[in-house]
């Protein structure tokens, strides 16, 4: 689990191994999480906007928006001219389905 970058909610899932012994056999796309953060602009509290965040996840949906104030500190730091006002955890194709 891990931030490696912004990435479009399209971005397909990348592979990994699944066997233990590392041989490496048989390969599984990990399932990504879209962080969908609503920050707005320090000068301008009013400019609001959504950001998404995809990474690899393999908990549930909840578990991910209880743990993401660990990803906001990293991007408020990354960002500091935005101030995160709420966010929550989508998979990537439910927010393909809202667009």
């Amino acid at each position: 689990m891990h931030l490696d970058r912004v990435l479009p909610a399209s971005y397909p899932a990348p592979a990994r191994c699944v066997d233990r012994d590392g041989a490496c056999g048989e390969m599984t796309a990990m399932p990504l999480v879209d962080l969908v953060v609503v920050a707005c602009a320090v000068a301008n509290p009013a400019a609001c906007r959504d950001y998404h965040l995809v990474f690899e996840w393999e908990g549930t949906l909840r578990a991910c928006a209880m743990q993401a104030e660990t990803r906001l500190e990293q991007w408020n730091e990354e960002h500091p001219n935005l101030h995160v006002t709420r966010w929550r955890c989508a998979w990537p194709s439910q927010e393909d389905e809202k667009s």
